[in-house]
Order: C-alpha cells, then sequence, then structure tokens
C-alpha cells in the first residue's frame, strides 16, 4: 500500500481515537468503564484512543451507542 494512503489511514484512526476519548471523558468514565459497557478490553479501548485498533461493526454500533456518537464519526 502507498506511504500516503497508509499515513491518511493513521491519521483518520487517530482522529476517531481522539474523539471516543473525548466522549468518555466528558461522561466521567475510565477506559476500563467504558470497555465494560461495550463488551471490549481495556486494553482495547486503550489501543482504540491511540490509534491502533480498528473496531468491528459490532464494536462501533455499541461505541455508538453508549457515547452517543454517529456511527459515520466512529468509521
Amino acid at each position: 500500500m502507498p506511504t500516503r494512503i497508509l499515513a491518511e489511514m493513521n491519521t483518520v484512526m487517530m482522529q476517531r481515537g481522539e474523539r471516543i476519548k473525548r466522549a468518555r471523558r466528558g461522561k466521567g468514565w475510565t477506559q476500563a468503564k467504558l470497555a465494560d459497557k461495550v463488551s471490549m478490553t481495556q486494553a482495547q479501548v486503550s489501543r482504540l484512543e491511540a490509534g491502533r485498533y480498528d473496531p468491528n461493526g459490532g464494536e462501533i454500533r455499541r461505541l455508538s451507542a453508549h457515547l452517543g456518537l454517529a456511527k459515520a464519526d466512529l468509521v
């Protein structure tokens, strides 16, 4: 894959992670609490917020529902 495309994908994942982190903190939740609510591990949430984890469709739906974010903001 060309370097430019990889860089763009990395940027998108990091931006998604920042949106999730802001929403989680806005609710006063820890990573562990969010993980429990969306059936993920705390390590997965940590990697997601750092832009190093790409959630599957079910995780996106659960994150959207619990954090009040549009699904489009999470893909």
